[in-house]
C-alpha cells in the first residue's frame, strides 16, 4: 500500500512539474507585458497585438488589437500546454478581414509558448512549429 501511494504520489508530482513550469512562465515573463507580432509574411496583422493576465491556478484572460478590431477571451494552463479561446471580437470597427481571421486562428491553434531572451515570445502548435512570433513593447 505505501508502494502504490509512493508511485501516485510521484506521478502527480511528475504532472504538476509541466503546470508549474508553465504557469511560472507565463507570470513572470509573459503576462501584464503588450507583445506585438513580427514576421508576418503579409498574411497576419502587423499591428497585432496581444496581452495576457497573469493565471489563476489553471485560467487566465487575454485580450489584443487584430488588426482592426479588439479581441479577448480566457486562456487554461495544463501541462506542457496552453490553450486559448476566443470570447469576444469587437467587429463593431471593421469586419474581419483575412489577416485577422489568419491571426486569430493562428492563435487558437496555439499548444506551446516560447520566450526567447525575454523580449520575444513565440506561439507554437503541438509539434513546435512556429504559428506567431512576438516582440515584448510593454
Amino acid at each position: 500500500m505505501k508502494r502504490y501511494i509512493l508511485i501516485l504520489s510521484l506521478i502527480f508530482a511528475g504532472c504538476s512539474v509541466g503546470f508549474n513550469k508553465t504557469y511560472s512562465l507565463i507570470r513572470e515573463k509573459i503576462a501584464n507585458h503588450k507583445w506585438v507580432v513580427v514576421d508576418t509574411n503579409k498574411t497576419i496583422p502587423i499591428n497585432a497585438t496581444l496581452t495576457l493576465n497573469p493565471p489563476r491556478k489553471y485560467t487566465g484572460e487575454f485580450s489584443g488589437f487584430a488588426g482592426c478590431n479588439h479581441y479577448r477571451g480566457k486562456y487554461t494552463v495544463y501541462s506542457h500546454f496552453i490553450h486559448f479561446k476566443i470570447e469576444d471580437i469587437g467587429t463593431n470597427v471593421c469586419s474581419l478581414n483575412r489577416q485577422e481571421q489568419n491571426f486569430l486562428k493562428r492563435l487558437v491553434k496555439t499548444s506551446k509558448i516560447f520566450v526567447v531572451g525575454g523580449k520575444m515570445l513565440i506561439l507554437a502548435d503541438k509539434d513546435k512549429n512556429k504559428l506567431l512570433k512576438f516582440i515584448k513593447i510593454k
